[in-house]
C-alpha cells in the first residue's frame, strides 16, 4: 500500500449513534475491499458525570491519521464535539477534520447593539484552533466564512448542501404523485433567494419570493412577492428554505401562495428541521396550507423527540404524513471520503444528486490510493 495514512471516523454525538453508525457504515460500503487498508476503527465514549459535565474517551490509534469527528452542534453537545477534536489533536493525528451537519449559534453572527456578542465567533474560534479542515451542511448565512478565523490560521469552512438531497427526493415525489405539471419555487425571503433562484435553473421551474418582515421576534408576515411566472397557473409550489424553526415563515409563505392560487399542492423543502415546537409543530404543520414539509435528518434530536413515550400515537401520525426525513447519511459519508482523499468537492455539487455517480468516482479514487 502506498499511503500508511488512515481515515479514522470519531462519531462525536453519543444521543444519536444511529447516525455516526449509519455514516460510518455507508463508507465501509464505499470503500468495499478496500475498507481494511484505508479506515482504521476508532471508538467513542463519553462519561457523563453528575452535575452535567462530560468527559469523552476515544479508543483506537489516531497517530498519523486523518481523523474525522462527525456530529450536531447544539448547546447540549458543543463540549463534547469540542473535546473530541482536541482529543484528536492531542493523539497526534496528522490532520484533523470537522464535519458538521447542523451548527448553533449560526444565526447570531453579528452584534447588533451594546451588551451583546457575536455567539457565532465565540463557538467557532475554538474549533477552527483544533480543526484543519471544516465542512458545514448549508449554513445560515455566509457570515460563517470569517467565523472561524484564529490567529494565525485561517480555516475556511467548505459547505456542502444537504437541501440538494431534499429537493431531488421532492422533485422525485411530484414526478411520481403527479406527473408532468407546472411548479413553482419560491424564497420565503430575501436570504433564501439565491439558493431558489439555483434550484430554479436547476430544474426549469418557475420562481417567485416573498418579502418578509417581522412585527416581533418569532412573528413572520409577508407583504408581497416578486414573480418570474403566473403563480396563479402552478400545480404544485414549493417553498425552499435552510431551516425550519417554528414554522412561522412556512406557514405564513404558504398561506400568501393560497391566496393567489386556490388550487396549487403546497410542498415545502428544509434543510435544517430544529421545530423548536416538538410534537405540537405537527399540528401547527397539519392547519397550515402545507401538504407535507421534506427535511434532511442534519439534527439528530428530531430522532429522540418522536421516538419518546412522550410523543402520541396521534403526533406519531402527524409525522408520517406531513413530514418527509430525507437521510443525508450517504452525502456526509461521501464528504467525509473527499476530504481523506484530497480531491475537489465539485463531484457532491450536482444535481439531481445520483448517490450511485459519486460512489463509482470515489471507488476509482480509493483504488489509486491504495495501489
Amino acid at each position: 500500500m502506498k499511503n500508511a495514512r488512515k481515515l479514522c471516523i470519531v462519531a462525536s454525538d453519543t444521543h444519536a449513534p444511529h447516525f455516526e453508525q449509519g455514516v460510518i457504515q455507508y463508507v465501509n460500503d464505499i470503500a468495499g475491499e478496500y475498507a481494511p487498508d484505508i479506515i482504521e476503527p476508532v471508538k467513542t465514549e463519553t462519561r457523563r458525570f453528575s452535575n452535567g459535565e462530560v468527559s469523552p474517551i476515544i479508543t483506537g490509534n489516531l497517530r498519523g491519521n486523518h481523523a474525522v469527528v462527525v456530529g450536531e452542534l447544539s448547546h447540549e453537545t458543543y463540549l463534547n464535539y469540542l473535546f473530541a477534536l482536541n482529543i484528536c489533536r492531542e493523539e497526534k493525528a496528522k490532520s484533523v477534520a470537522a464535519v458538521i451537519t447542523k451548527l448553533c449559534y449560526d444565526r447570531q453572527d453579528r452584534r447588533d447593539r451594546p451588551g451583546t456578542c457575536n455567539q457565532l465567533c465565540v463557538i467557532a474560534h475554538p474549533i477552527g484552533m483544533c480543526a484543519d479542515e471544516i465542512i458545514l451542511f448549508d449554513p445560515h448565512s455566509l457570515a460563517v466564512q470569517s467565523a472561524f478565523w484564529t490567529p494565525g490560521q485561517f480555516a475556511t469552512p467548505k459547505q456542502r448542501f444537504a437541501l440538494r438531497v431534499v429537493v431531488t427526493r421532492v422533485k422525485e415525489y411530484i414526478a411520481k404523485k403527479f406527473g408532468a405539471v407546472k411548479i413553482g419555487i419560491v424564497a420565503p425571503d430575501a436570504g433564501a433567494s439565491k439558493v431558489a433562484d439555483a434550484y430554479s435553473k436547476l430544474t426549469g421551474w418557475d420562481l417567485a419570493q416573498g418579502f418578509k418582515y417581522r412585527p416581533e421576534p418569532n412573528v413572520a408576515s409577508v407583504s408581497s412577492f416578486a414573480e418570474s411566472g403566473k403563480m396563479g397557473t402552478w400545480d404544485v409550489a414549493v417553498i425552499v428554505d435552510d431551516m425550519a424553526d417554528t414554522l412561522g415563515t412556512l406557514m405564513a409563505i404558504a398561506k400568501e401562495i393560497r391566496a393567489r392560487n386556490k388550487r396549487c399542492v403546497i410542498l415545502a423543502a428544509c434543510a435544517h428541521p430544529v421545530l423548536s415546537g416538538g410534537p405540537s409543530s405537527f399540528e401547527r404543520l397539519a392547519d397550515s396550507e402545507i401538504s407535507k414539509l421534506f427535511v434532511a435528518d442534519t439534527m439528530h434530536d428530531l430522532y429522540r423527540k418522536f421516538r419518546d413515550a412522550e410523543c402520541t400515537a396521534d403526533q406519531k401520525r402527524m409525522e408520517e404524513g406531513f413530514l418527509e426525513m430525507v437521510c443525508i447519511q450517504s452525502l456526509v459519508a461521501q464528504s467525509i471520503l473527499v476530504s481523506f482523499l484530497g480531491i475537489r468537492g465539485s463531484i457532491l455539487y450536482k444535481f439531481p444528486y445520483n448517490p450511485q455517480e459519486i460512489n463509482d468516482t470515489l471507488r476509482k479514487e480509493i483504488e489509486k490510493y491504495c495501489s
